[in-house]
């Protein structure tokens, strides 16, 4: 049997008050990430993380599938399954690097490029602006405090009573 725990409640009220606009803020833009993605498997019949993909094919030349697994922010056993699903379609080709012929790159072909071109408006075009990602990575999540330590602002703002 787990031993009961206090709940957590506030030890800074406008501390706390500025974690819940943070916490609102990234669920807005989590909200818009899923609306362009459902707009983009509506309209183009691709899923959000395959358009996702064709946007950084198409700002590149080409790409290995660890450079586009990295560029994506996905693991890079997810980009095999995501490229294979557009290269079906038509929308990317794989190929042979002139540089090392042991190695594949991605390119996106005249079809990706037109159904990009159809695609809506994409929420990785910079609608992350109020969301916690966006902001300096010196004021995520830590705060230097007046005795010049760091200190994790969930553990300076909620403590057990």
């Amino acid at each position: 049997m787990q031993p009961s725990r206090a709940p957590l409640r506030p030890a800074d009220p406008p501390a706390a008050a500025h974690v819940e606009s943070v916490l609102n803020s990234l669920r807005r833009t989590i909200r818009a990430f899923r609306a362009a993605a459902m707009t983009a498997e509506s309209v183009l019949g691709i899923s959000g993380a395959q358009h996702f993909a064709l946007e950084k094919l198409a700002g590149a030349p080409a790409l290995s599938l660890n450079e586009l697994a990295t560029r994506t922010l996905t693991h890079k056993s997810s980009a095999p399954v995501v490229v294979s699903r557009l290269v079906l379609r038509g929308y990317v080709r794989r190929q042979r690097s002139a540089a090392d012929r042991r190695s594949i790159v991605l390119t996106l072909t005249p079809a990706g490029r037109r159904a990009l071109e159809r695609a809506p408006d994409s929420a990785s075009h910079g609608s992350c602006a109020p969301s916690i990602a966006c902001r300096p990575t010196s004021s995520r999540g830590s705060r230097v405090s007046s005795n010049g330590s760091r200190r994790s602002w969930v553990s300076r703002i909620w403590s057990r009573p």
